[in-house]
């Protein structure tokens, strides 16, 4: 019998964004995390001043593992990405700062009869480090997240 921990699904799965910044604005391009992580590298050593933004959705272990031995995330950072935590925290892995937000979500109340169901809490975590933001959400933080863009870009047509 297959054992389902053992397929792995690629990054991609899990990836929302990846971009690279160079000096505040993003550079055109679709990039792989590994890709990005590179590119940063190459112009690192040309000016110093790029990023890789990478944003993920739900990655599994081998997900977040992959991704961290691109960007050499300390082990504990990987777990907490991976496992929901109760309270918001700021912590510090070696050189990687990382910050856990809880996010508020209100659902549909329509046909809803406990009152418990009428907000919906989730999870955002920042991991930046020398070179990189890491951003992890779950499904409730990714739906209030997208709300949210929504809003800000029809701000800014108008």
């Amino acid at each position: 019998m297959l054992d389902p921990s053992r397929i792995h699904i690629p990054v991609t799965q899990a990836t929302v964004d990846c971009g690279v910044y160079l000096d505040g604005g993003r550079l055109p391009g679709r990039y792989t995390h590994a890709a990005a992580h590179a590119k940063v590298s190459e112009l690192a050593n040309e000016n110093g001043a790029a990023f890789v933004w990478i944003g993920l959705h739900e990655p599994d272990e081998h997900q977040m593992r992959s991704v961290a031995d691109v960007f050499g995330l300390h082990p504990l950072l990987v777990r907490g990405a991976i496992q929901t935590h109760y309270r918001p925290r700021l912590k510090r892995y070696d050189d990687t700062l990382v910050l856990v937000l809880k996010t508020v979500d209100y659902a549909d109340h329509d046909g809803l009869r406990d009152v418990r169901h009428f907000v919906k809490a989730g999870e955002v975590m920042i991991a930046v480090g020398p070179g990189f933001v890491i951003t992890v959400r779950d499904t409730a933080s990714t739906a209030a997240s997208l709300r949210c863009a929504n809003r800000c870009i029809s701000r800014r047509r108008s």
